[in-house]
């Protein structure tokens, strides 16, 4: 028998939102000789793209573009919709890479069920009170559960100089070295470290392999032959995730 109303439960459920890690991982550029001929450069410091908090929780702190998932709606377009109201970024090939669901990782926590919903009811079908001078409160649990929102991550590596600004609850945006990392809102310490890691994976080396694939197309185009530079941004990305996890420890969270 099919259900005539919305689904109600009479226990919390956790919210969800989306975050998304966007690397710059530029390739090195050639740099002219003192004779003319073109050498090598260095390739340049990875920088992440962050946003500034313009409401609590958080609020001024720095962050990784993100946000709620709305109702009906996929968490891919989730999460590139956000990041287009935060920063402006469009047309990014987003990769959800993991999961992070620690209570207390975020205080806003629990979706709580209404009255209705505790008793196991269905909203829809109830009558509507008279409205009442006095208000009556469902009774407080002794011990509620701790907040708890679970986050999906998103990791993109680019190598072109992305125009971002700062719209939407962002005040700012902005591209961020990865060895002038500020202290981050949440726990995007460690969403970051694990994005990082990731990365470091698909940039370390050409990999084969349905798991070699996906992580082949993180890689920017440009990038996919050059194997020595590939391997030199690999060892600046694992250097910043061993010192994010030390600088900014958060228990695991992954999942």
């Amino acid at each position: 028998m099919a259900a005539s109303g919305p689904f109600t439960y009479a226990y919390p459920r956790p919210a969800v939102t989306v975050d998304a890690c966007i690397l710059r991982v530029g390739p090195a550029k050639v740099e002219p000789s003192g004779e003319g001929a073109a050498t090598a450069g260095k390739a340049p410091e990875p920088s992440v793209l962050l946003i500034q908090r313009g409401g609590e929780p958080f609020k001024g702190d720095w962050a990784l573009p993100g946000g709620f998932v709305d109702a009906k709606e996929g968490l891919d377009t989730a999460a590139r919709r956000e990041l287009e109201e935060e920063t402006g970024a469009t047309g990014l090939a987003l990769r959800q890479f993991a999961s992070f669901g620690a209570p207390g990782r975020d205080p806003r926590g629990h979706v709580r069920p209404g009255p209705a919903a505790r008793l196991g009811l269905n909203p829809a079908r109830l009558p509507r009170p008279p409205p009442s001078p006095t208000p009556v409160l469902p009774a407080r649990r002794p011990f509620p559960p701790p907040p708890q929102t679970i986050t999906v991550a998103y990791l993109c590596l680019v190598d072109d100089d992305i125009a971002v600004e700062g719209q939407d609850d962002a005040v700012a945006a902005r591209w961020t070295p990865l060895s002038e990392l500020p202290r981050l809102a949440f726990d995007h310490s460690v969403v970051l470290a694990a994005a990082l890691d990731e990365a470091v994976e698909a940039m370390g080396h050409p990999s084969s392999g349905p798991v070699g694939v996906q992580r082949e197309a993180l890689v920017p185009a440009a990038m996919r032959a050059d194997v020595p530079g590939r391997e030199a941004v690999a060892a600046w990305l694992g250097a910043a995730a061993a010192a994010l996890r030390a600088a900014q420890p958060w228990p695991a969270a992954s999942a």
